[in-house]
């Protein structure tokens, strides 16, 4: 595993109090991965107490537990994932140095975690079948793990399959933005509508290529995503009716037909991919971490199990700080898609504005992203070509900054579909965790808390 992340709390108190609220706290606590604390964690008269004292106590008491320093970081990164959640991705949240930087693969947090897993589906595999055999210290284990099958074996199961699933969404979608990202280029004039008189997208050469991406996407897209919830299979839904009225559009002898199907697929790209990131983060966010954490530690005040805190403590953190850092990186090309729709109308009053004020909350995204401030940004190259602009008469100008703001969508955008290929991979070996749950699962039958271990 990578070495241990660490948050310097007393660093960066003030980017935690600014807005905190105590939902905000309850919820973390209830989702880090330490033992549960005590119910006067909380002062009784939350309205006097300042957030900043609440926060202070609920750091407190995290801190005296075993490992300690290493929980509260993980309580801490806890809390910027409730609020980038319920306050919007708010990129200040994340305003702490390395925290969205992490090593380039979750392997090791993954093979240690599924080791811990293996271990413990092994003692419960081992639990006495016969009653009249079984220890009490076994009794009472089986018993409690009944009555948290749905809520923590199944829900995992089921959360890590909705996860991968997600994601294969997700990065099909990706490799349709980046290897039809020329055909899909927004050009400046109204949106051609299906039945306007004059196409107005990329060239044709580009649009012939385009079709046996839109192919491919729907290829991949018509494999077995079983694992989604409804909310996921309605975005596939959605995703495929799109594909085939672009595939539609592009098969059409009017040109003016033609030249609509781009337009299809960025809408879709534009709105789908946010919302499936979304869905992505919130299933990790879900995990249930904390409930795991609760079985291991009711095996070992049994004596029937023992195992290390920080191999789950690393993988919650770790893949905090990943689907964090994905969320953002969607927030950045969400941010790209605004300029190049500012772009995309010259003529108006404000569009130069619209793109000095969209390009500043991206390159604050993109230096959370990389902050090393040694290491150029994506975005330099557009930030250059708006310096230069009222040197330039417009159409100088303009070009330039057309050519500069395509430059930085490839270099974002390559730069994101990398991550987003790695985090694939990682979730597909997270969902190896399923084996070791399942086999939990097959000595706790469904129903068995209602009729006893």
């Amino acid at each position: 595993m990578t070495a241990p992340f660490s948050i310097p709390f007393a660093n960066c108190r003030t980017v935690f109090v600014d807005g905190i609220q105590t939902d905000h706290l309850r919820e973390a606590l209830r989702r880090y991965p330490g033992q549960r604390l005590a119910d006067d964690t909380f002062p009784a008269v939350l309205s006097s107490t300042p957030a900043g004292q609440i926060l202070d106590g609920c750091v407190f008491a995290v801190g005296p537990e075993m490992p300690g320093e290493a929980l509260v970081t993980s309580f801490l990164l806890r809390v910027i994932e409730v609020r980038w959640r319920h306050q919007g991705r708010n990129c200040e949240l994340v305003d702490l140095g390395a925290v969205l930087v992490t090593a380039p693969s979750m392997a090791a947090e993954i093979a240690a975690a599924q080791a811990l897993i293996d271990g413990y589906a092994d003692v419960v595999c081992g639990l006495a079948r016969d009653g009249a055999q079984a220890s009490d210290a076994e009794v009472r284990l089986l018993a409690k793990l009944c009555r948290c099958r749905e809520t923590t074996l199944v829900m995992a199961c089921e959360g890590l399959e909705r996860m991968v699933d997600l994601k294969r969404l997700h990065d099909a979608l990706h490799g349709l933005q980046v290897m039809g990202a020329e055909a899909m280029r927004p050009t400046p004039g109204p949106i051609p509508g299906p039945a306007s008189a004059a196409a107005t997208a990329a060239g044709g050469a580009a649009l012939a290529g385009l079709a046996p991406l839109v192919a491919a996407t729907e290829a991949l897209l018509a494999e077995d995503f079983g694992g989604l919830d409804t909310a996921g299979q309605d975005a596939l839904g959605r995703c495929r009716g799109a594909l085939a009225l672009a595939r539609g559009l592009l098969a059409a002898t009017d040109p003016a037909q033609v030249a609509y199907a781009p337009f299809v697929l960025r809408e879709m790209l534009r709105t789908e991919m946010p919302a499936l990131e979304t869905a992505i983060f919130a299933e990790a966010a879900t995990f249930p971490f904390r409930g795991l954490v609760d079985e291991f530690e009711r095996a070992r005040a049994e004596n029937l199990f023992d195992y290390d805190t920080l191999v789950i403590v690393a993988l919650h953190d770790t893949l905090l700080r990943r689907v964090l850092a994905h969320s953002v990186w969607q927030y950045v090309d969400l941010g790209l898609y605004a300029i190049e729709e500012a772009m995309r109308a010259p003529l108006a009053a404000d569009w130069f504005d619209r793109v000095v004020d969209g390009l500043q909350p991206l390159e604050f995204a993109l230096r959370r992203l990389v902050p090393d401030r040694a290491v150029k940004l994506p975005s330099d190259v557009l930030r250059a070509a708006i310096e230069r602009y009222e040197a330039l008469d417009h159409d100088a100008g303009y070009a330039a900054l057309c050519a500069a703001l395509d430059e930085t969508s490839r270099r974002v955008r390559g730069q994101f579909i990398e991550v987003d290929q790695q985090l694939k991979r990682d979730f597909l070996l997270l969902g190896g965790l399923r084996a070791g749950i399942g086999r939990i699962l097959g000595r706790v039958p469904e129903y068995c808390s209602l009729n006893g271990p």
